[in-house]
C-alpha cells in the first residue's frame, strides 16, 4: 500500500481532515489539492481533483461513493482507502473502462443493471449502508 493511501485509512479512521497533492487547471474549483478529506463532526467528504468521490456520516453508518464519471486507477486507489479506513467489506477495481464493485470477495454483478434503472445502487456492508451513485460530480 503506497502512503496515500496509508495516510487515508489512517485519517479517515480518526476523522481528521487532511489534503494532498497540488493544484491543477483540471480542478480550478476545488481547494487547491489533489486530495482533500474533510471532516465536520462525524460528516465527511472527499474530493479527488475537485470531484466529490465520497461522502458519508460514521455515526449514521452511511456512506456514498461515485467514480464521477472517471473509472481510474486513482480512483479505485482512494475509494479502496476510504472502505479500508471504515472497515466495509467492499473494494472496487476498473475492468474495460468501468468500475467493478466486490463486496465480501463476490464481485456484485446487478450493480450496472440497478444503476442503469434507479441511478443509484444501494446495499449493507458491513456496519454501513453504501450508496452507488454513476455520473458527474454533481449527483453526491
Amino acid at each position: 500500500m503506497r502512503q496515500i493511501e496509508q495516510d487515508i485509512v489512517n485519517f479517515v479512521r480518526v476523522g481528521i481532515s487532511f489534503h494532498s497533492g497540488t493544484s491543477s487547471s483540471y480542478c480550478p474549483e476545488n481547494t487547491g489539492y489533489r486530495d482533500d478529506l474533510q471532516f465536520d463532526e462525524e460528516k465527511f467528504s472527499y474530493r479527488l481533483w475537485g470531484n466529490e468521490i465520497a461522502k458519508g456520516d460514521k455515526s449514521t453508518k452511511v456512506i456514498t461513493v461515485s467514480d464521477c464519471g472517471y473509472p481510474t486507477a486513482t480512483t479505485v486507489s482512494r475509494l479502496n482507502a476510504i472502505f479500508a479506513g471504515l472497515d466495509i467489506p467492499m473494494s472496487c477495481m476498473v475492468r474495460k473502462k468501468k468500475m467493478v464493485y466486490f463486496l465480501n470477495g463476490k464481485e456484485i454483478t446487478d450493480v450496472e443493471e440497478r444503476i442503469k434503472q434507479y441511478n443509484t445502487w444501494v446495499h449493507r456492508a458491513g456496519n454501513y449502508n453504501v450508496s452507488i451513485v454513476t455520473g458527474p460530480a454533481y449527483l453526491l
